[in-house]
């Protein structure tokens, strides 16, 4: 008996290494995703989603920290508390994964929405959150590229250029110079024409972006949910295992032998 509790402890302080780890993992892509994606901020809100990040990633270090050192020691007061901790958080992840797979279909609406909203209300922060966009994926507006064919701001600013620059309108109506295919200074006036603009809307995109990193995520939360099962089994079978004290004998022990 006593050989079985000390091989799950050993299995819960390896799965615990690894969730330090993972936590470490996540907390350097959200600081990743905080950098990569800041210039989208004014179109599209993702701050909830880093700041989750950013919170999984420290709970999941302190449980597993808690957990590691309880099973290292076999504590059992310890156990007890890493066990209810775990069980609130493997449910929280299990009902997470399921939302993110589920929601999916959300995803194009919430994007259209954000960033006609965005087109509508144009300054200099949201002109450089769609350049950013348009570049990185070669799209143009959010639909397509008529979005800002009812810009006002947009059309108007685009109208002060083009008196202050002695500009000609080449094409239907104005669009962002990185809407065009071949990018030159001024080119969404002087050359917005049909064949040079990107016919690609931003918000399908991004979508595909958007639902790729969703895939992924319930992925590593499903494997992730898994592993936590496992080390809820674990630290119950050692929780309730027959020996009467209050703390198992150490995995290794730091005390001299008595002469």
């Amino acid at each position: 008996m006593k050989v079985g509790i000390n091989l799950l402890r050993f299995f819960l302080v390896a799965i615990n290494t690894v969730f330090v780890l993972l936590s470490g993992g996540l907390f350097a892509a959200a600081i990743w995703s905080d950098f990569s994606y800041r210039e989208y901020f004014e179109i599209v809100d993702v701050k909830p989603v880093l700041e989750f990040l950013f919170a999984t990633s420290i709970a999941i270090f302190l449980i597993s920290v808690a957990g590691w050192a309880a099973a290292y020691k076999a504590h059992r007061g310890l156990l007890r508390i890493y066990l209810a901790l775990l069980i609130v958080v493997f449910a929280a992840q299990l009902l997470l994964s399921i939302f993110a797979l589920a929601y999916k279909v959300e995803i194009l609406p919430y994007l259209e929405s954000g960033m006609k909203s965005a087109i509508s209300a144009w300054s200099p922060p949201i002109e450089m959150a769609f350049e950013e966009i348009q570049t990185d994926f070669d799209c143009c507006g959010v639909d397509n590229s008529t979005d800002y064919k009812d810009a006002r701001i947009f059309q108007n600013e685009t109208r002060k250029i083009m008196e202050e620059k002695n500009l000609t309108l080449v094409g239907e109506f104005a669009v962002p110079d990185s809407c065009c295919v071949v990018n030159e200074e001024f080119c969404g006036i002087t050359n917005a024409t049909e064949a040079n603009i990107f016919t690609q809307g931003c918000a399908y995109t991004l979508e595909d972006e958007v639902s790729n990193h969703v895939n992924v995520f319930a992925i590593v939360l499903s494997t992730t949910c898994l592993l936590q099962l496992a080390s809820i089994l674990f630290a119950g079978c050692i929780i309730h295992s027959d020996q009467d004290d209050e703390e198992l004998d150490p995995l290794v022990s730091n005390e001299n032998p008595q002469n």
